[in-house]
């Protein structure tokens, strides 16, 4: 459930960090940067912004555990494995959701919006 809501906040955020920079998008495809370049550049945002968020996740999550098993009395030790699934799993939803924003970024027909614009 919280994996679920997770994967819909991230949406979120992408949809709106797209949706404010629409009008840059249609300026780079307007100066000449194809629909493969503009996707290209959004893929990697959205990677990038869904790994940073999910390594500070992932960490501030250990120290957490950490700290309240400690304060209980108990020992912590996360198994490598479990942060390496972790991991992989966050780069591959990262990628899916790379996909998703870069069809959405794409869409955008850049002389009406520019022409709208101005």
């Amino acid at each position: 459930m919280i994996f679920a809501l997770t994967v819909i906040g991230l949406i979120m955020v992408l949809h709106v960090s797209i949706s404010s920079k629409v009008y840059v998008y249609a300026l780079l495809r307007s100066f000449g940067a194809s629909k493969k370049d503009t996707y290209k550049l959004i893929f990697r945002h959205a990677v990038l912004l869904t790994g940073v968020v999910g390594f500070i996740g992932i960490a501030l999550g250990c120290f957490a555990l950490k700290s309240w098993t400690a304060r209980l009395g108990y020992s912590f030790a996360l198994p490598i494995s479990w942060l390496s699934l972790c991991i992989i799993v966050l780069l591959f939803i990262g990628c899916i959701l790379g996909v998703i924003a870069a069809r959405w970024g794409t869409r955008v027909q850049p002389y009406s919006l520019l022409r709208s614009e101005g």
